[in-house]
């Protein structure tokens, strides 16, 4: 059975009809038109009439307004049981049900000791539009298998072809190829006929430049339309910014193209959304690229603002926080005197002390002559209570509360 995108089994004029027989089966037009629309696909392999007539109802009432995210297909399981094989499904028993996401080319699957409960198979779809499905099917090929094609070509899978593209400090050019093409092995042989020439060249001083190459029929490819043979050029390993190679198939022609890509260092690339199907019309947007240093400026700003606000930060005083007793009295102060009291504000910058008790105190470096603070310490509280002795009220309990006007001694 012939390739097509993706890997899957064709579905042309020699393997199924081209019209939608009276039990509703998938045909390679409906496959084509379902891809156009870039939604997922469910493929649903059924055996009889009922079956699919029982999964289409399911479908309707479970998930209402489905064909507006979800692209629904009934495929024959007696005749193309094979095709789900490409889902990691078994090809003899059925019903069973797997999606394909067309942009990403990722698969899900639902195998048939489950898709014959109809509230799974709901859920199995409604988890793969919200994005929380997790039965996912990949091909892919062992990386140590083709980890270095040649001394000029890398091999690359499906598990590394996204990692390697990013990871490489240059340009990548990759060739997408599959088992059974009769148009790739002409092109691989040019190919690698380009990489050796270009790894002889000791004159080519451009930035460096990775051949790779990727089996199609082996692997997934991430974010390509299944087309083969294909030569994709990869600025900087950016999958947003790349060139595909529509010139013939010569060692000339394609040489040509990958040094006009090259020569490039301030280019106006291509934005293509990279999943054109074969006859739709590509989708463009122009951007542009600019292989520039990066400033400085933003870091020098942001250390010239850090120092400012560092120094607006010692120099602003301490914050107020005297009370306003303070100011205007307490009800308890000594009448007589309390216009003599003076408010002193003193700003303590000294270091920290610690008493024997292991309490911390800070005082201020000042004059002998001049007031100083001083911490908590049992030496200072017995020295103030012989200072105060019989000058103040000891109030005991709920003494205090009872007291209605202010509370004075005479002299």
């Amino acid at each position: 059975m012939p390739s097509t995108s993706n890997g899957f089994a064709a579905l042309d004029n020699t393997t199924m009809p081209q019209k939608t027989n009276s039990f509703g089966f998938l045909t390679s037009e409906l496959d084509r038109k379902a891809r156009a629309r870039r939604l997922p696909i469910a493929y649903i392999f059924v055996l009889t009439e009922a079956e699919k007539e029982h999964f289409s109802n399911m479908v309707n009432s479970g998930l209402p307004g489905a064909n507006e995210s979800l692209s629904v297909l009934f495929v024959d399981g007696s005749k193309y049981g094979s095709f789900a094989s490409r889902f990691g499904l078994s090809e003899h028993v059925f019903p069973s049900v797997g999606v394909l996401e067309p942009i990403s080319n990722r698969r899900y699957y639902l195998p048939s000791e489950e898709a014959d409960r109809p509230e799974l198979v709901v859920d199995f779809l409604k988890s793969v539009l919200n994005g929380t499905a997790i039965k996912v099917f990949i091909r892919s090929e062992e990386e140590s298998e083709v980890a270095q094609l040649t001394d000029n070509v890398r091999g690359l899978t499906t598990r590394n072809y996204q990692r390697a593209l990013s990871a490489y400090q240059g340009d990548v050019i990759v060739l997408i190829h599959a088992d059974g093409c009769v148009h790739c092995p002409p092109l691989r042989k040019t190919f690698h006929q380009l990489a050796q020439a270009m790894s002889q060249s000791i004159m080519d001083k451009r930035p460096s430049l990775l051949f790779a190459e990727i089996n199609a029929g082996r692997n997934d490819v991430p974010f390509h339309d299944g087309r083969v043979p294909v030569v994709k050029y990869y600025w900087l390993g950016n999958f947003d910014c790349w060139e595909e190679f529509n010139g013939d198939r010569t060692l000339e022609s394609l040489g040509a193209f990958v040094d006009s890509m090259r020569v490039q260092t301030s280019k106006t690339l291509t934005k293509r959304s990279g999943h054109e199907q074969p006859g739709e019309q590509a989708l463009h947007n122009t951007m542009s690229f600019d292989e520039g240093k990066g400033t400085p400026w933003p870091w020098v700003i942001s250390c010239l603002i850090f120092f400012l606000m560092w120094i607006r930060t010692l120099i602003t005083n301490s914050t107020d926080c005297v009370q306003d007793g303070y100011r205007t009295g307490f009800g308890t102060d000594f009448e007589p005197i309390k216009h003599m009291i003076q408010l002193e504000r003193v700003r303590f910058q000294g270091g920290f002390h610690f008493a024997e008790d292991g309490s911390i105190f800070v005082s201020e470096d000042r004059d002998n002559d001049s007031p100083r603070y001083m911490g908590h310490s049992e030496d200072v509280d017995a020295a103030w209570r012989n200072l105060t002795a019989g000058r103040f009220l000891h109030l005991k309990g709920d003494e205090a509360y009872r007291l209605g006007q202010n509370t004075s001694l005479a002299a």
